[in-house]
């Protein structure tokens, strides 16, 4: 039995490693990982992924295979998260032996992980397959599976590495409000699979990519322009440190009070994420401060009412409550951390080390899928790590929601690239549900984004001071809205279909 057509080997030779396939794989995964920043010309990543793709494929052995796909993913996830030590040494201290510790020990052992993850996928795509090329398109489905897995992973979900985000500054993202990012990955690996499969003369994929790729461009450039947003909000970005906040000791309410007045009378002013401690009073009191009575204000707070803490996100008009939601996940190892009562003898003596008391970490989660009201207006509300996942936003807009409203507090990512990255997911859910996202950072990115992912206005980071924005309100439901990730199931239908074509005694692609 052959594999592969040019690459094939005979069942009866000892199967042997393709020379040099480790350094390149490597170097594929690397260029991968960096093309995954966010910057306009992201898309590229089609071609690196294309390499590790074929590199994959090319191998004799499920084993083997399984390899080359360790080491390249490796490459990937070590670029594309090689801001994460910076967040352990925003939140732990700069220079402390526990963001040391974490440089050293944890990031190396998520890199691992993430890329075991990929390893499997390539290892069953392998098994599933009898030629390369049917390797190569398998495999590449299997990637789109997988972001949907770390999606759905529960407590401990990280959906970072979606290759669908690489086209949020083409005409091509505007396909995100049929099918979300999902859709957008198919197309990604879709592209790179018809490029690994002209090293095994195969032109029939890159043919079926261009006339989609062609048809999304075209969709994507005859958009009709938006009518100019009316509405006004101030978006406060008050460049707290957060180590400060956690210690209770900052003067964060001064500072919102200060650059909240600002606001005219008809703006919705928005605070981020735990700008204030929210307690049940009636009507609401910030007493002591000075705090303006602002007409309709939108804070993220720290709503410890009826004995919980829950990170939430408060609607107040004239300092009385109007409803609150929660944030859907907590940050795994941020927010929340595991067995944190079982390993109460590990967690509290670290705790305390860097100020933060023994009874640091007590967050807890109840997901209240809710839009809040204020004068008529229906806002979308979540919290910060909330805005990777399409099923929260997507949640609110079946909810009502006209525009959406994200409070976040990026300050532990510093000025790394993990900033921009998180700012670049955030926009997707703005095409995907066809709705104005405004976004309060504490120390930024504070913007404005459109219903078709366009950054309208955005803040420096790191600098105190309130956005004025124009916003509009949008009604109706995308097909995403409606349907969800459809896509991801059109992925393992397009798996199924590799598998059984290339599985044919005669191959026929």
């Amino acid at each position: 039995m052959l594999r592969g057509g040019d690459l094939a080997f005979s069942w009866r030779s000892a199967p042997q490693a393709q020379p040099m396939a480790i350094p390149m794989a490597v170097a594929a995964g690397l260029c991968a990982g960096f093309l995954h920043i966010p910057f306009v010309a992201a898309w590229l990543v089609v071609f690196p992924l294309a390499g590790m793709l074929y590199l994959i494929a090319r191998e004799a052995t499920p084993r083997l295979a399984a390899r080359v796909a360790f080491f390249a993913w490796l490459g990937f996830w070590s670029v594309h998260l090689f801001w994460l030590p910076q967040s352990f040494s925003e939140l732990f201290g700069a220079g402390s032996w526990v963001s040391g510790l974490a440089f050293w020990v944890l990031m190396p052992i998520l890199w691992v992980i993430e890329a075991g993850f990929n390893t499997g996928m390539a290892w069953v795509a392998h098994r599933l397959t009898k030629t390369n090329l049917g390797m190569v398109f398998v495999h590449a489905m299997l990637l789109v599976l997988l972001e949907f897995i770390r999606h759905r992973m529960g407590a401990l979900a990280f959906p970072w590495g979606n290759f669908g985000y690489t086209l949020i500054d083409t005409p091509l993202v505007h396909l995100a409000q049929f099918g979300g990012v999902y859709l957008l990955s198919i197309i990604i690996v879709l592209c790179a699979a018809s490029v690994a499969a002209m090293a095994l003369l195969e032109w029939r994929g890159l043919v079926v990519s261009a006339i989609i790729v062609i048809a999304g461009l075209v969709f994507g450039l005859t958009r009709p322009n938006l009518p100019t947003p009316t509405r006004e909000a101030l978006l406060v970005q008050g460049n707290i440190d957060p180590r400060a906040k956690v210690s209770g000791l900052s003067n964060a309410l001064e500072v919102y009070s200060s650059l909240a007045k600002q606001a005219t009378s008809n703006a919705v002013v928005v605070f981020p994420e735990a700008a204030l401690n929210l307690y049940e009073l009636t009507p609401l009191d910030f007493s002591p401060s000075n705090l303006p009575k602002i007409r309709r204000l939108i804070a993220g707070v720290a709503d410890i009412r009826k004995g919980a803490r829950l990170n939430s996100v408060a609607a107040i008009k004239s300092t009385v409550l109007q409803g609150t939601s929660t944030k859907a996940h907590l940050v795994p190892f941020g927010e929340f951390f595991p067995l944190r009562q079982a390993l109460s003898f590990i967690y509290n003596p670290i705790f305390s080390i860097i100020g933060y008391g023994e009874n640091y970490g007590g967050l807890e989660l109840r997901y209240e899928t809710r839009t809040l009201e204020l004068d008529g207006e229906r806002f979308g509300t979540y919290v910060c790590y909330d805005s990777v996942f399409p099923d929260v936003s997507r949640d609110r807009v079946l909810d009502g929601a006209q525009v959406l409203v994200n409070v976040s507090n990026d300050a532990w990512f510093g000025r790394t690239w993990g900033i921009e990255q998180h700012f670049m997911m955030g926009r997707m859910r703005a095409v995907e549900t066809q709705r104005y996202v405004l976004r309060a950072g504490n120390t930024g990115i504070t913007a404005v984004i459109d219903p078709y992912g366009r950054v309208l206005q955005r803040s420096p980071i790191q600098q105190r001071l309130a956005l004025e924005a124009k916003y509009a309100l949008q009604t109706g439901k995308t097909i995403y809205v409606q349907f969800g990730d459809w896509a991801v199931l059109l992925a393992a239908i397009l798996a199924v279909i590799g598998m059984v074509l290339s599985r044919r005694e005669n191959d026929t692609w």
